[in-house]
This record gives C-alpha cells, sequence and structure tokens, in this order.
C-alpha cells in the first residue's frame, strides 16, 4: 500500500483514516520513525520496545566473523594504549 500525504507548513503530516484503521492507530499512540535510507518507516510503538528494535541494521554483520573482529579491535585499543 502506498499513499501520498503533504507536510504542512507546521512540518506535520495528516494520515488517512483508511491507513489509521488498517494500522490500528489511536489518538495519542506514540510511532516510531526509522530512517533506512531515503525512507521514513513508521511502525506503532508497543510497550516493548527493545521487541521493535531487534534486528535493526542486522545486515551490517552479515559475513562478518565476530570473534575475529573482536580480537581486531582488541588489538588497536592495544596500539593505543602503548602510545
Amino acid at each position: 500500500m502506498s499513499i501520498i500525504v503533504k507536510l504542512s507548513s507546521e512540518h506535520t503530516i495528516a494520515l488517512p483514516e483508511d491507513l489509521i484503521r488498517k494500522m490500528h492507530f489511536a489518538s495519542n499512540d506514540e510511532i516510531l520513525v526509522q530512517i533506512e535510507e531515503d525512507k521514513l518507516v513508521l511502525t506503532k510503538k508497543g510497550n516493548d520496545y527493545t521487541s521493535k528494535l531487534r534486528g535493526l541494521h542486522k545486515d551490517i554483520w552479515e559475513n562478518v566473523d565476530s570473534e575475529e573482529f573482536l580480537k581486531k579491535e582488541r588489538m588497536s585499543w592495544d596500539k593505543h594504549a602503548e602510545n
């Protein structure tokens, strides 16, 4: 579903009623806004904020050996401590 909304002169956007019903939004709901490249992703903020963020940017760690990464990072700390 794609819709077009306008940014008002007060820098706000109004969401259409059908979208509000579909997303089960209610007055005074908090909405989590995430920036993904050139996109804004709006998510209804629930009580479990951590679960909404879980996995965010997991693609950064794809194909990265975490043990090797930590080893290199710690070695860089040791080099800085010697100087």
